[in-house]
């Protein structure tokens, strides 16, 4: 498949004349059923060459691909059209290294959704050495592989996030979050300023792993005091630091949006989530006694009294004036003090 001729029609896909832009997006379309699409697609989206919006183009065209085509239904729908195997081995041989190789955040957006959806239909048994992939990225000490290696940890747990009675996404746990918790708590003591971005962002996604892999359980390892005392001193570490005025931005609402407040927000999400969810006996449903019960009351004694004096803190120093609360973080705060 010519590279210049396919590029040219993501590049039209944002034309101004909508009949142009039409028409493109349905040469595409009929492009898709060709083995090597994706190949090509891959090539587009790696190119330091082609324009950085015809590459978005086409990361977003692989993402809406991957989601509607990479499984397709016993009775397939007739825009279901399904990727050749050749593409789907090219698919996961390269994403990551385009992950770890793309400077573009909007791009890596669109990288992570269309992985997310490839791990959720191949992993662990059509995809058996990814978790080795990612634990490498996380242990390498270079930035672009250990943020790469965070998003693909990110990715994953999404994927299970919703599965109960699975033992994929305690295994994940395990084999990640030990790594993670460190990255992390090294990330912090880089001193907020307004250049540097990489420790704001690798907080905001470790933290939203955390929080995403606790929606509907909390894996043996989180029970543990192996986990949750670094994940902990983390977490209050994080709750507890004071951000410079000149690390952020001046408008409020865009200083909430700011990486170094969407790690606060996620960390204030997790206490709550932990309180509520596993961590208060009285609240504890009896069907979660069994496998939570022991856990609730080790976090209501030794925990819980602990994330009330911290916040209790917060408080004062925001109406003393002192330090800044984000809206979501006051509303965190506020929900714990009245559960």
């Amino acid at each position: 498949m010519d590279l210049q001729t396919l590029s040219n029609l993501f590049a039209s896909t944002f034309n101004h004349d909508p009949n142009v832009q039409k028409s493109s997006e349905l040469q595409v379309r009929k492009l898709g059923a060709q083995e090597g699409m994706i190949s090509s697609v891959l090539q587009i989206i790696g190119s330091d060459s082609i324009d950085p919006a015809t590459r978005l183009a086409a990361a977003v065209y692989l993402k809406n691909r991957v989601y509607s085509c990479y499984f397709v239904d016993t009775v397939a729908r007739p825009d279901q059209v399904p990727i050749p195997p050749s593409d789907r081995n090219n698919l996961k041989a390269a994403i990551i290294p385009l992950i770890v190789a793309n400077p573009s955040r909007s791009i890596t957006v669109q990288l992570a959704g269309a992985l997310k959806n490839v791990v959720a239909r191949d992993f662990p048994e059509q995809w058996p050495g990814l978790a080795e992939e990612v634990k490498k990225l996380l242990s390498s000490g270079n930035l672009r592989e250990v943020n790469a290696g965070c998003v693909t940890a990110l990715e994953m747990v999404r994927a299970f996030r919703f599965r109960q009675n699975n033992d994929v996404l305690p295994k994940l746990v395990d084999e990640f979050f030990p790594t993670l918790v460190n990255i992390a708590a090294q990330a912090l003591q880089s001193p907020p300023t307004a250049t540097n971005q990489d420790a704001p962002t690798l907080l905001h996604l470790i933290l939203k792993t955390y929080s995403t892999s606790i929606i509907l359980q909390l894996s043996p390892h989180q029970q543990s005091q192996q986990s949750l005392a670094p994940w902990g001193n983390l977490l209050f570490d994080v709750v507890r630091l004071q951000i410079p005025a000149e690390a952020v931005p001046e408008d409020e609402d865009e200083r909430e949006r700011s990486e170094w407040w969407k790690a606060k927000k996620w960390a204030y999400k997790i206490l709550g989530r932990l309180f509520h969810r596993f961590g208060n006996p009285s609240q504890l449903p009896s069907s979660l006694q069994k496998e939570y019960g022991q856990f609730a009351e080790n976090f209501v004694t030794n925990f819980a009294p602990q994330i009330f004096k911290i916040y209790l803190e917060q408080i004062q120093l925001y109406v003393s004036g002192t330090a800044w609360l984000s809206k979501k973080c006051q509303y965190r705060i506020f929900t714990y003090f009245t559960e």
